[in-house]
């Protein structure tokens, strides 16, 4: 999606097209670690943004599963990214 600082660079014309602001949205969504509304967002997103965005699912379904095992009591799977040795 967009590096940072590209909202700045770009003319003010190229920031009001509707696919640019739809992928800025996804990025505050990513960013703002609301992952489910990415998912959503991502989901309704047209083809190729809904492409670009599938880069980033593994890392929100990676929180998603954290966050169920943190509140169900669940102990992490051995090699699961964050787990003890």
């Amino acid at each position: 999606m967009f590096g940072r600082g590209c909202a700045q660079k770009c003319r003010p014309e190229v920031l009001a097209a509707p696919e640019v602001q739809r992928a800025l949205g996804l990025r505050r969504l990513l960013d703002g670690g609301e992952w489910v509304g990415f998912l959503r967002a991502a989901a309704s997103a047209p083809y190729l943004q809904a492409c670009l965005a599938h880069m980033y699912f593994s890392r929100c379904h990676a929180r998603a599963l954290a966050v169920l095992a943190r509140t169900s009591g669940a102990r992490p799977a051995r090699g699961a990214q964050g787990a003890a040795p």
